[in-house]
């Protein structure tokens, strides 16, 4: 019995396979058929478009003239700020320290005593040096009266004296040895956070706290070696921080005479106040800090250039092209696909060297879904729609 129905059973699920089998071809064959269908149908509204008959609504684009602008010649390159006078302060010798006479962020002047390191064995040695030198010039005096009166011979009198010079040159050597345990700013400016305690054993060159004089700040950064010759002192540039999202004036003031073996040259440019107040940049720049990451533009002489908006380009592997519209005898509007080559880029828009001309009219939006001949409708319009380049004088009337 158990073996009819498992026979039952075999011959139930294959029944079951085979309609699902059949339904599956069956949904094959009909989306083959529809994908016909709708091929035949766009080829039926291709070709009754070429009759002049039915064809599909014109695309809708935005349009942009190329014209000739003067185009600011920009070199690019990227660096970092840096405050006029900026150091890690630093200890000469090692000690203990025994006093720390600042706060972190505060204001301090050159001279001000940072951080002082135990100098009693050095002040004890110059105590005795002091004494020592008092009985020597005492000496030197006397032997000084005896040759006078001809009582002693001259050499004792040399001798005293070449004694008191070598006394006064480890005067000289104990008093710049205490002087390195006194730790003293070396400019005004506003001091760090200290990485120092009491009581700490501090070794030669290691760091204590910063200190920076942000009364100005310079930008140090390279550019392609190409430029070099364009390249003049008091050249006025731009530094932009990402950081901060903000550009600054600037001018050059001074360039590396050197090329190094990354064929770079080195620049370095001062910020300069946007007005003629006579402040400290920090006062004016608040926000500026050193180390800052900075992107460099140097403006040489501008140049005539054609420029587009850079939506207007298709990239692909065998070059740059546009689509520019032409208009035909019976007032359609049809675009054209044109390889061009690019030059200089700049805030959105492109310079083009080659492929078209001043006063024709290029897609710059819309394109993606149109190929070389559509026919097209132009809107007033646009989201992508560009005005005239601020940063650009127009130059040159359409040609």
């Amino acid at each position: 019995m158990n073996q009819v129905n498992q026979l039952h059973e075999a011959k139930k699920s294959a029944s079951q396979k085979g309609v699902q089998s059949k339904r599956g071809k069956n949904l094959l064959i009909i989306a083959i058929m529809g994908v016909i269908a709708i091929g035949g149908y766009n080829l039926k509204g291709y070709l009754l478009a070429k009759e002049g008959g039915w064809a599909y609504p014109p695309a809708k684009v935005a349009l942009f003239d190329a014209q000739y602008y003067q185009l600011p010649n920009l070199f690019e390159g990227v660096g970092e700020l840096e405050a006029i006078n900026e150091v890690w302060i630093a200890s000469e010798v090692s000690g203990r320290v025994e006093s720390i006479n600042f706060e972190s962020g505060e204001v301090v002047q050159k001279g001000q005593l940072l951080v002082q390191l135990n100098d009693q064995r050095e002040k004890s040695e110059r105590a005795r040096l002091v004494a020592e030198r008092h009985y020597i010039e005492t000496q030197v005096k006397r032997y000084e009266r005896l040759v006078k009166e001809k009582a002693v011979d001259v050499s004792k009198y040399d001798e005293a004296y070449s004694q008191l010079m070598q006394i006064d040159a480890s005067l000289a050597n104990i008093d710049a040895a205490i002087a390195e345990k006194a730790i003293r700013a070396p400019f005004s400016g506003t001091i760090g956070i200290k990485q120092v305690h009491l009581g700490d054993i501090i070794n030669p060159g290691q760091k204590l706290t910063t200190l920076v004089d942000g009364s100005e700040f310079r930008a140090n950064f390279t550019l392609d070696e190409k430029y070099a010759e364009f390249l003049t002192v008091d050249q006025p540039a731009e530094l932009y921080i990402s950081a901060l999202n903000r550009s600054y004036p600037a001018k050059v003031s001074a360039i590396d005479p050197l090329i190094s073996n990354a064929r770079l040259i080195s620049v370095q440019a001062t910020v300069i106040a946007r007005n003629s107040a006579e402040k400290d940049i920090a006062e004016i720049y608040p926000e500026l800090k050193s180390g800052m990451f900075v992107k460099a533009f140097v403006e040489g002489e501008a140049i005539d250039a054609l420029l587009i908006p850079e939506t207007a380009l298709t990239y692909t592997i065998y070059g740059s092209s546009v689509l520019v519209m032409q208009k035909n005898e019976d007032g359609s509007e049809q675009v054209k696909a044109v390889r061009v080559e690019i030059g200089e880029k700049q805030r959105g828009f492109v310079e083009i060297t080659k492929g078209i001309n001043a006063g024709e009219k290029v897609v710059i939006s819309g394109q993606h879904k149109l190929g070389d001949g559509a026919f097209v409708e132009v809107v007033e319009s646009d989201t992508l729609s560009f005005e005239v380049p601020q940063f650009a004088i127009s130059n040159m009337a359409t040609q």
